[in-house]
């Protein structure tokens, strides 16, 4: 994933009136297995192009491998490395999303209560004690987790401007659509790579034209 923090100019009446427009363009590849594929092709095509020689050259004996072969490799390689890198930016996303202001996180965070951590156990529990408080730590990690998940969905319903996907620009989702996509294949990890990019684009401050421009 790729986030850029975009500088968006506002003029002083919209910063007066609390207007903001920082933003945060996030390139999410959905389907990264692809680069197992092309990074090792990647690495065979600069081998080869280290040993590439003109055909011509009588003297380019080079073992096994000749001129001639080495070229024929590398044709196919970038056949293939071509194929790949469309195949794989075929099936990205770009998402815009806004700054939220501090009053609109504490909304979305506040809308239901975050799960509360079990007490410190005490170092003379016994171990009916200690394994009951595992259970319960592993039933507040769980929850915790939910609820980032659920908030960081309400944050980016709010911020989200705009979604391409390969290239196309596709109607913004609302708080149905997004909860397909902490289920999809790496979307936990998408979810929390949006939600990063929120708070990053909230925490900057706005580029203000001077008056007189």
């Amino acid at each position: 994933m790729a986030t850029e923090l975009v500088e968006t100019e506002i003029d002083l009446e919209n910063w007066i009136t609390g207007t903001s427009y920082a933003q945060a363009k996030v390139t999410i590849y959905r389907n990264p297995a692809l680069i197992a594929e092309y990074e090792p092709l990647l690495e065979r095509i600069k081998e080869l192009e280290a040993k590439e020689v003109p055909a011509d050259d009588p003297e380019a004996g080079l073992g096994d491998e000749t001129p001639t072969t080495i070229n024929a490799e590398l044709e196919k390689l970038y056949i293939e490395a071509e194929r790949l890198h469309a195949k794989y930016e075929s099936d990205k996303e770009v998402w815009t999303l806004r700054a939220l202001e501090p009053s609109e996180i504490t909304e979305l965070r506040d809308v239901e209560p975050r799960p509360v951590a079990p007490k410190v156990l005490p170092s003379d529990a016994d171990d009916a004690a200690r394994g009951a408080h595992q259970l319960a730590r592993d039933a507040y990690q769980k929850a915790n987790e939910a609820w980032s998940v659920a908030y960081t969905l309400r944050a980016i319903e709010r911020a989200v401007i705009g979604v391409v996907v390969a290239g196309r620009e596709v109607p913004k989702p609302n708080a149905s659509m997004l909860e397909y996509l902490p289920k999809r294949a790496g979307g936990h990890r998408h979810v929390m790579q949006l939600g990063d990019a929120i708070m990053q684009a909230s925490s900057q401050e706005p580029a203000i034209l001077a008056p007189h421009r």
